[in-house]
C-alpha cells in the first residue's frame, strides 16, 4: 500500500476522517482493485468489532444498510460529522465508524455498477477484426463501436481498424496486429503494441498529458503528430513523418528524441548508442531478406536442409563423412543466408455459435523493417515471387501500402493460378503492381501507385498446397 494510503484508511479506522480526506480515498480505491480489496478487508475486520461489542449477529442487516446508502449516496459524499444516526437498534451506527465506511463503500459499488465511460470509437474496420473489452468479452469489431478500453486484434494480412479519440486522434493497426487501448488515471491515452504495425495521427495532447504507447522493447511519448510503428517481441522501428516523437528503449532507459522524417529502432540486442536516422532518398526497389523480414510463415536455411540430407546419405552408406562434410563447406562458402519461407496456418475467427473456423495458409514479410529509406512503387513497378508449390492452387498476393505523407493508404490484392509444371514445383512469376486492386473500395487510394510499400503476404487455401517462397522483390519501371 501507499503511504497515503495507509494514512487514510488508518484515520478513516479511528473516525477522523474528514470530508476532503474521504473524497481523496474513495479515488484512490476506485480505480485500484488491490486498494480496494484491502480496504474492505480492513472494513470488514471492524465491522466484526462492532459486531462484538453490540452483541448482535445478524450480518444481513448491513446488506439492508448498504443498499439503504447506495440509494442514497449515489454521487456525493456527505461529512461523516453530517450523517444523522439512525435509530439505536441498528447495529451500523453503533461506532461512527460505521457511518464513513457505508459511505465509501457504497459510492465506490455505486461506481463500480456504473456504466464504463466510452473513451473512442471505432471508426472502420475491414477484414478479421475483433475486440476484447475491460471485462474480457470477446466481440466482433463494428464501425461506430464506442470502448471504454480493451484490445483490438487484426487477426488477417488484408484486414486493419480504426480508432478514433474524442479529441480526433486516429489509430490504425493494420492486420495481423495486437493493440491494447485505454486511458490512465490522469486522463492520457496509453496503447500497447504487442505485435504488429500502427499508423498514429495525433492531435495535441493537453500540457503535462502525452500519448503513451508502449511495445515490448520501447516506450513512446507523443504530445501531437503523425508517426509509424512496427513492433515484434525483440525490436520496434518508429518513423516520424511529423512532429516530435521521445521514444525510451526499455532495455536501458536510453531516450531519443525523433523529429519529422527520422526513424531509429529500439532492440532488446542493443547494446550501443539509441541511434537516430534521416529517412534515406525514396528507393524504387527492394529484394526481401527472408529470414529477417518474415512476419508470418516458416523460415528454414538452405544449410540446414541440405546437412539433414547429407546426414542421411552419411548413414546409408552413400557418402563418407569426409565427401559429406566437403560438399557442407563448399555450400556454406557459396551462401550461407539463403533459405525457403514455407507458408504456415492462420486461423480465421468465427463469432457466431456453431459456425467452423476458416483455416488459410499465409506467408508475409515486411517491407520496411530492415528499410532506411522508403520503398515506394510506381505505376511500371513489378513484384517478382519466387517459389515452389506441390499442388496446383489459386493464391492471393498482396500488399500494404502508406500514403506519401506516412499515414495508411490501403491493402491491395491480386489473384493468380500457379500451375505445378516443373518436377520440384517451382514458379516464377511477375506481377505488375497496376494488376493490384484495393481490397476495400472506401477510404483508400485507388492503386499502390505512388504509394510506400509496408508489407507483402500471399495466402493459400488447403493443406496439401504446401506454397513456400524463395525470393520476394519489387522491380521497378522498365525504361
Amino acid at each position: 500500500m501507499s503511504d497515503r494510503f495507509e494514512e487514510l484508511l488508518s484515520r478513516l479506522l479511528d473516525d477522523e476522517l474528514s470530508h476532503a480526506e474521504l473524497s481523496e480515498l474513495t479515488d484512490l480505491v476506485r480505480h485500484n482493485p488491490t486498494k480496494l480489496k484491502e480496504l474492505q478487508s480492513q472494513l470488514e475486520a471492524a465491522e466484526m468489532l462492532v459486531l462484538a461489542k453490540a452483541e448482535i449477529h445478524t450480518p444481513e442487516r448491513f446488506l439492508v444498510g448498504l443498499r439503504a446508502a447506495d440509494d442514497a449516496v449515489p454521487v456525493g459524499f456527505a461529512p461523516v460529522s453530517e450523517v444523522k444516526e439512525p435509530k439505536s437498534n441498528s447495529f451500523l451506527w453503533a461506532a461512527p465508524l460505521a457511518a464513513a465506511a457505508l459511505v465509501v463503500l457504497a459510492f465506490v459499488l455505486w461506481s463500480s455498477a456504473a456504466p464504463a465511460r466510452s473513451i473512442a470509437t471505432i471508426q472502420s474496420v475491414h477484414g478479421d477484426v475483433q475486440w476484447t473489452g475491460d471485462g474480457g468479452q470477446l466481440h466482433e469489431a463494428r464501425p461506430g463501436q464506442r470502448i471504454s478500453g480493451g484490445t483490438i486484434e487484426t487477426l488477417s494480412a488484408d484486414a486493419w481498424a480504426v480508432v478514433e479519440f474524442a479529441d480526433g486522434s486516429l489509430i490504425t493497426a493494420l492486420g495481423p496486429s495486437e493493440l491494447a487501448v485505454t486511458e490512465d488515471d490522469e486522463g492520457r491515452k496509453v496503447l500497447r503494441l504487442s505485435d504488429g504495425v500502427m499508423s498514429a495521427d495525433v492531435q495535441t495532447q493537453p500540457e503535462g498529458r502525452p500519448m503513451i504507447v508502449r511495445t515490448p522493447t520501447a516506450e513512446i511519448e507523443v504530445v501531437g503528430t503523425q508517426f509509424n510503428l512496427d513492433a515484434e517481441s525483440s525490436r520496434t522501428m518508429l518513423a516520424v513523418n511529423e512532429g516530435l516523437v521521445r521514444l525510451k528503449r526499455l532495455t536501458d532507459g536510453e531516450v531519443v528524441d525523433v523529429p519529422a522524417n527520422h526513424q531509429t529502432v529500439a532492440s532488446v540486442e542493443e547494446h550501443t548508442v539509441l541511434e537516430v536516422t534521416i529517412r534515406g532518398t525514396v528507393a524504387h526497389s527492394w529484394h526481401s531478406d527472408l529470414e529477417k523480414d518474415a512476419i508470418h510463415g516458416k523460415w528454414s536455411s538452405d544449410l540446414r536442409a541440405l546437412g539433414a540430407k547429407l546426414k542421411k546419405a552419411v548413414a546409408s552408406g552413400k557418402l563418407t563423412k569426409k565427401e559429406a562434410m566437403a560438399t557442407y563447406k563448399a555450400a556454406a562458402n557459396l551462401s550461407e543466408d539463403a533459405g525457403i519461407l514455407y507458408t504456415t496456418p492462420w486461423l480465421k475467427k468465427q463469432f457466431k455459435s456453431g459456425t467452423k473456423s476458416d483455416v488459410s495458409y499465409l506467408a508475409a514479410l515486411s517491407v520496411t523493417r530492415e528499410q532506411n529509406t522508403p520503398v515506394v512503387a510506381n505505376s511500371g513497378s513489378r513484384l517478382r515471387i519466387v517459389g515452389q508449390v506441390e499442388a496446383s492452387t489459386n493464391v492471393r498476393f498482396g500488399i500494404t501500402t502508406l500514403a506519401p505523407d506516412g499515414r495508411f493508404s490501403g491493402k491491395y490484392f491480386v489473384v493468380r493460378t500457379i500451375e505445378v509444371s516443373e518436377t520440384d514445383g517451382s514458379f516464377d512469376i511477375e506481377l505488375p503492381l497496376l494488376e493490384f486492386q484495393p481490397v476495400a473500395a472506401k477510404k483508400v487510394a485507388k492503386s499502390p501507385s505512388g504509394q510506400e510499400l509496408v508489407d507483402w503476404w500471399c495466402i493459400t487455401k488447403g493443406k496439401d498446397v504446401k506454397l513456400a517462397v524463395r525470393c520476394v522483390e519489387l522491380l521497378p519501371a522498365i525504361p
